[in-house]
């Protein structure tokens, strides 16, 4: 015989969010679930755009792009945004730091600007903190710390058709600071690059990807 179980959990004038529990088929667990939409967003959607949403649980906001703005949308009061506009190029992509104190937004290119820019926000006040030009053409990635202390950007520019350089850096950015660790410019396109993650506070190690292999970095004493 089938068993269901049946819990409703709910905000007071919303409809139910129900959540069924089915036991009845071979002794596996199946969940079903039925969500109700409750808002709808506007944000940008183009191959120029990549993972450009995040949310702040503890602020009980999300932040999206739409072009050269960043749209903070809060959860608690309806209809409730704040609109923080910074460069003129298109943003690219939304991050929001591991100790969640940081909002950050890049843009790929630079054509209005001039440069590609990183702009990191305090992400409870919204205070811009800095803004961090980099001489390529193009931003191909972005990556906090484990501490949410440094930056490690990748970026690169082309010459022609087969000439490219990218180059891999680690960012000081606390306090107003545009101070670069370490940098190495290297004759092949790198994808992306992520820190350690099996490293305590993930301060010293990353990779990057390219399309041939994984390079393994780790910063010294002597950089």
């Amino acid at each position: 015989m089938a068993q269901t179980q049946n819990t409703q959990l709910g905000r007071a004038g919303a409809d139910p969010f129900i959540h069924t529990i089915d036991l009845s088929r071979g002794g596996y667990l199946y969940e079903k679930f039925e969500l109700q939409l409750s808002k709808v967003l506007a944000c940008s959607n183009s191959p120029q755009v990549r993972n450009n949403l995040v949310w702040n649980e503890a602020q009980r906001y999300i932040a999206y792009s739409m072009q050269n703005i960043i749209v903070i949308e809060s959860l608690n009061q309806e209809k409730t945004q704040r609109l923080l506009k910074e460069g003129n190029d298109q943003l690219y992509q939304i991050k929001m730091s591991p100790s969640k104190r940081y909002l950050l937004a890049y843009s790929k290119t630079g054509p209005v600007d001039g440069f590609p820019c990183i702009y990191i926000f305090d992400a409870v006040t919204f205070k811009k903190l800095n803004q961090i030009a980099i001489s390529d053409a193009q931003i191909d990635s972005v990556e906090f710390s484990g501490y949410s202390n440094m930056l490690l950007v990748v970026s690169s520019t082309r010459q022609g058709e087969e000439t490219i350089t990218t180059t891999v850096s680690v960012w000081d950015f606390i306090d107003g600071h545009k101070d670069i660790f370490c940098k190495s410019m290297l004759p092949i396109q790198v994808k992306a690059a992520a820190w350690n993650p099996y490293v305590e506070g993930s301060g010293d190690e990353f990779v990057t990807i390219s399309d041939r292999c994984y390079h393994y970095w780790r910063i010294t004493e002597n950089l």
